[in-house]
């Protein structure tokens, strides 16, 4: 399974949701998915990290702003984002 490294800003927690910021909530939501498929995710903390974090696949860089999405995340990973499941078999209701 791939590996994925983070370089972020230091936080003062885990979840880095402290700051409001909901794009960096549903990031660290997204991270603790790709680890429940089975991919290493590794931090390390980068102070000037200002215009979001900078991401790698096995040592290449993906992503150098902004937050990835979950699909983003899956595809650089070669894992199979799923669909929700909904309350019914055609899913469109989340």
């Amino acid at each position: 399974m791939a590996t994925l490294e983070v370089c972020d800003r230091p936080s003062c927690c885990s979840s880095a949701c402290c700051g409001g910021d909901p794009a960096a909530a549903r990031f660290e939501a997204d991270l603790a998915w790709l680890e429940s498929q089975g991919v290493a995710v590794r931090r390390c903390p980068q102070a000037d990290a200002a215009d979001g974090p900078v991401v790698c696949v096995e040592g290449r860089v993906v992503s150098r702003a902004g937050y990835p999405t979950r699909a983003q995340l899956a595809a650089w990973c070669g894992v199979e984002e799923k669909p929700a499941a909904g309350c019914c078999a055609a899913a469109c209701c989340g």
